[in-house]
């Protein structure tokens, strides 16, 4: 071949065990497209906020026909595919918002049977298919799907690298290539959103961790999670682990934030959820009277607790967990100082004493009791 070497970017998997350069099962027009209409989306948001209306309606427009072209030409109404039904085809407009809500169930589940079914629980994506893979499993109620995909041990997967020794990513899923690329790159490393959104629970509810949601997914045969964010308000930390019958749970959240803790039932019924000491939950109702925690609701799969934004007692702290049918919890509240503070006016003098007014943070630790 004359010229210079072909720069891989795409390092999309092929049956054969090697990664293509180039993308032979999504046409390049399915991705350039969602990109397009995400940066207008963007633009769009931008002028809103920096009080431009004439760019702000521009923008608007020009999303809304990106989103009826993109839909046009590459949806196939019948089947509910886009473009050849690979899983980046599916998997990036449910990344970028574009599939009809109408639509939503069928592409989704398009996407799941292609990994589970054709591809044996594997994934078949390049670095952006993985990327959007890594984010919508999980946001439409699929987080197993991904953890299979994640801990799977054979090609393509990180699972195999690992096995093969690799303590860094590798540029293309098999590793070893001709002529050889680097076995430490950044690209694949998309799963983190994954491991800290999702299997942590750590999420983002508003600019600049102003607002922090914790909503751990418990999947597969897991047993515990670790994640930690350094933000600009402080350090966000969950630690989770869970036994037959028994979940503990430790969240740290930076004192200048609000938060919003989703508990994991572990499939569990008439779950008792105690705070310091204190019942909040029984009966499948709010109970508790825990100064700053206003009230809690009950899913299927999680009891979630909300705090009271004018009175934020804990600063941004508060929780209980599970435990049998029923459950007892000990919450310990502390501070990056040494030893446990016992209450809250003990806790501010501490910490002003060490850091001053504005640098406090609480530490929540739960720990649950079997029955």
């Amino acid at each position: 071949m004359n010229g210079p070497p072909q720069i891989i970017i795409i390092m999309e998997p092929q049956p054969g065990g090697w990664s293509s350069g180039s993308p032979l099962h999504t046409p390049p027009v399915v991705t350039s497209t969602s990109i397009y209409y995400y940066d207008a989306w963007i633009a769009a948001r931008a002028a809103e906020i920096l009080d431009k209306p004439e760019e702000a309606r521009y923008y608007s427009e020009l999303t809304e026909k990106i989103k009826e072209a993109f839909n046009r030409e590459l949806l196939d109404k019948r089947t509910n595919q886009y473009a050849t039904g690979s899983q980046t085809s599916n998997a990036i407009p449910l990344l970028y918002n574009l599939v009809p809500q109408d639509r939503v169930d069928a592409v989704l589940k398009n996407l799941i049977d292609d990994i589970i079914l054709n591809h044996d629980g594997h994934l078949s994506t390049g670095i952006l298919g993985t990327n959007a893979l890594s984010q919508v499993l999980s946001r439409y109620g699929r987080a197993d799907v991904m953890y299979t995909i994640a801990t799977q041990t054979t090609f393509p997967g990180w699972g195999e690298q690992v096995m093969k020794g690799a303590t860094t990513l590798y540029e293309a899923w098999e590793g070893e290539t001709e002529p050889q690329l680097s076995y430490n790159m950044k690209m694949f490393g998309s799963v983190e959103k994954f491991f800290y959104k999702d299997l942590a629970g750590i999420n983002l509810a508003a600019p600049g961790f102003k607002r922090i949601i914790i909503k751990p997914n418990v999947v597969g045969d897991l047993t515990f999670a670790k994640a930690s964010v350094k933000t600009v308000r402080g350090l966000i930390g969950v630690d989770w682990m869970r036994g037959d019958r028994s979940f503990d749970m430790k969240v740290t959240l930076p004192a200048n934030s609000l938060g919003k803790v989703s508990v994991p039932k572990m499939q569990l019924k008439n779950v008792t959820i105690t705070e310091s000491g204190n019942t909040v939950w029984q009966d499948g109702s709010y109970v508790g009277k825990v100064l700053g925690i206003t009230g809690g609701t009950e899913t299927e799969d999680y009891v979630t607790f909300d705090q009271d934004l004018d009175k934020p007692a804990l600063h941004g702290a508060f929780w209980g967990e599970v435990n049998s049918n029923i459950h007892k919890a000990l919450a310990c509240v502390g501070t990056i100082t040494d030893g446990a503070i016992r209450n809250t006016d003990e806790m501010n003098n501490a910490v002003k004493e060490k850091f001053g007014k504005k640098r406090r943070m609480v530490i929540i630790e739960m720990l649950t009791y079997k029955c």
